[in-house]
């Protein structure tokens, strides 16, 4: 199993990697993805993908919305509802 692949308690997380600037390191719990449809996926990676460009740019404006207005340039804002219901309940389950 991948190292970006094991317990995640964010579920899904981006950070700098170390020792190589400008390098991030996305990685998710693999249970949690794994239950994900196609575009479920696809909207998470945009989020956090999101996560990076507003790091690259305006590190101060790091928020859950920006990266999702972000996310919503390349998936449909109507996925990323059925998303943040699946993390809902996984971190209530927790």
């Amino acid at each position: 199993m991948s190292p970006s692949l094991k317990k995640n308690p964010k579920l899904f997380s981006v950070t700098p990697a170390e020792h190589r600037p400008g390098t991030f390191l996305l990685s998710a719990e693999e249970d949690f993805a794994r239950g994900l449809s196609e575009a479920e996926l696809r909207a998470a990676i945009a989020h956090e993908l999101g996560h990076v460009w507003i790091f690259t740019h305006f590190p101060y404006l790091q928020t859950e919305e920006l990266a999702n207005d972000i996310a919503s340039r390349v998936v449909s804002r109507d996925i990323l509802g059925p998303l943040y219901e699946k993390v809902w309940k996984k971190a209530a389950a927790d």
